[in-house]
């Protein structure tokens, strides 16, 4: 019998070539099968960490560039009028139902879609009440920026606080997305004030517990 086999098998220079051959085949399925698809996994992921890399880049600047900016626009406006800079209205609701309207307003404005609105509890600071509003929202770096700065600029005294803000994956345009600008679930809380000590019922009930007491 191994005499047999034996015959089956080329020997000499021609079965060193049929080696040869079955390593290559071996050696080509592998790449195939495992080393291609890890390397290009691989540079897929180089690409995303560099568009990642030029973002954090790019929002760096803009973020160094903002004060000269808005100094720049006060001084091109010095003769302008001065203009309310609180939110008017005699309750809390009152006042946090106005800001709401006009952060809406800010986000279309800036093309933006608020995914969520949530009005904080009021806080008293000296003679002022202070409305928080926590907004939520997925846009791309752009405009977020956009609708910073429309904020920035209102004639309202608004303040920016608490803001967060992560890349997600975005199936339908890829990692880059338009312009190379990944989409961004962002979080981040509105301040803004009404003169008063508070809500007028409020104000009586707690009168009514001090005297209760």
């Amino acid at each position: 019998m191994s005499g047999k086999s034996g015959d089956l098998l080329p020997e000499g220079r021609r079965g060193q070539w049929l080696a040869v051959g079955l390593v290559v085949i071996v050696a080509a399925v592998v790449w195939l099968g495992v080393a291609s698809p890890l390397i290009g996994w691989y540079d897929a992921r180089q690409v995303d960490i560099a568009n990642r890399r030029a973002l954090l880049d790019d929002m760096a600047s803009r973020a160094r560039a903002l004060p000269a900016l808005r100094q720049l626009a006060r001084a091109s406006r010095p003769d302008a009028a001065p203009k309310a800079t609180l939110l008017t209205g005699g309750t809390d609701a009152i006042a946090a139902a106005a800001l709401q309207g006009l952060i809406q307003d800010m986000a279309t404005a800036a093309g933006a879609t608020l995914a969520s609105e949530e009005v904080l509890p009021a806080v008293q600071q000296g003679g002022f009440r202070q409305i928080d509003l926590r907004i939520a929202l997925t846009a791309r770096w752009p405009v977020l920026v956009q609708l910073l700065q429309e904020i920035d600029a209102s004639d309202l005294r608004l303040l920016v606080d608490d803001l967060e803000f992560h890349a997600v994956d975005d199936a339908a345009t890829g990692s880059g997305g338009p312009g190379g600008h990944p989409p961004l679930a962002a979080s981040f809380v509105v301040m803004a004030f009404r003169a008063g000590s508070g809500d007028r019922a409020g104000d009586l009930q707690t009168q009514a517990y001090e005297f209760g007491r």
